[in-house]
């Protein structure tokens, strides 16, 4: 019986996602690689104190998921499961950071500027991560990296130890929950447990792997060739990257929020002038 935790559930969701059917799932994977690349270095590349420009990155991630026929919803949810810890890095900014910036008639401390601006970039990333791996998912995401000519033997490290975590994490709860069994209910490991029980747990799961990997020779896996001809990239292919990359150069050239914001604050005065 395979047991999921809820965190490879989560993991498991996502890839399950990359068997949907529409126009970005028939892109070349390495199209999609590429263009998310772009967007995180695009947001990347903006100063440390710019927030309203970061707004219209926003759209990418929406119109993606929208023609992928992929739920926002549950990619939004992981991505906030992850914010605490970038919270827990940025949170002291705004208290050592002490110099203030006019913005109008009002005064902001930088430190606050600056962290609003890292929890947004932050989000930005994540949720662009997230949804790649739920277009590609894992076989894909390998299948881009071997054609953008990356070497064999850093994405099959990345899919092994992929593939190892959602092993590990399915005995670690299998041990927890059979523990919590046979001690009365006790979720808690006992002090002079705190050794055995996760050698045994590590044991079992390497074991698990060679087993996985002896099954996979035996119906004729080759590490030289995992994922069979890779096919070629398309016209429509580049023409998605170009449209993409050249989005992200506007908004990064021009501030499209700032443009908006000027049109809306002169029709609000013609309408009320």
């Amino acid at each position: 019986m395979v047991i999921y935790t809820k965190e490879e559930q989560r993991f498991r969701g996502f890839e399950e996602f990359a068997s949907l059917s529409s126009g970005v799932h028939r892109l070349h994977p390495a199209a999609l690689l590429v263009t998310i690349i772009g967007y995180i270095i695009a947001i990347s590349s903006y100063p440390y104190t710019a927030v309203s420009v970061l707004i219209p990155y926003c759209i990418f991630p929406v119109l993606l998921a929208r023609f992928a026929r992929i739920p926002l919803k549950p990619l939004i949810t992981a991505t906030l499961k992850v914010m605490p810890l970038i919270i827990m890095i940025g949170i002291l900014q705004p208290f050592t950071d002490r110099v203030f910036i006019k913005v109008g008639s009002l005064s902001f401390s930088r430190g606050w500027i600056i962290f609003i601006s890292l929890l947004i970039k932050a989000f930005l990333t994540i949720l662009a991560n997230f949804l790649l791996i739920s277009i590609l998912g894992i076989g894909g995401l390998q299948k881009a990296m071997k054609s953008l000519g990356l070497p064999p033997l850093f994405y099959l490290l990345f899919t092994m130890v992929y593939r190892y975590i959602m092993l590990l994490l399915e005995d670690i709860y299998r041990a927890m929950r059979a523990y919590e069994i046979r001690s009365g209910g006790n979720p808690k490991l006992r002090p002079q447990e705190w050794g055995t029980v996760p050698a045994s747990i590590l044991i079992r799961t390497y074991e698990q792997g060679l087993r996985i990997e002896q099954a996979m020779k035996l119906r004729g896996y080759d590490p030289a060739q995992p994922f069979g001809q890779v096919p070629r990239i398309s016209f429509k292919d580049i023409v998605f990257i170009l449209v993409c990359i050249s989005s992200f150069v506007m908004f990064r050239i021009f501030p499209v929020s700032v443009l908006l914001g000027d049109m809306l604050i002169t029709g609000f005065k013609a309408l009320h002038g």
